[in-house]
């Protein structure tokens, strides 16, 4: 899979990261400008894992989970506020009495 950038106001960053031992991560930050891209796959030798379905459409599921592609908040209805009370001295249409 290849992500480009293709258009913007502005430079993209990624961040790789890469493990060397068990407790040495090592965290590269890259600019992206337009036209730049990434390419991602499978590494030639997967840890080997349990799936739930079978290993490529589990991969694409947990791509999918983590970039949150095509996916919108649920948003909460409007709620409809009580009209302010009438202030003591006013009128229900309005009009201030003497």
């Amino acid at each position: 899979m290849q992500l480009c950038i293709t258009s913007g106001r502005s430079s993209s960053l990624v961040t790789f990261h890469k493990a060397f031992t068990v407790d040495v991560l090592r965290v590269q930050r890259q600019e992206l400008l337009k036209g730049d891209h990434v390419r991602v796959r499978m590494s030639p030798n997967p840890v080997p894992t349990i799936n739930k379905a079978d290993q490529t459409t589990d991969w694409f599921e947990s791509l999918d989970r983590c970039f949150g592609w095509n996916e919108r908040m649920e948003q909460k209805p409007l709620e409809e506020h009580p009209k302010p009370k009438a202030l003591s001295g006013e009128s229900q249409n309005g009009s201030v009495s003497a």
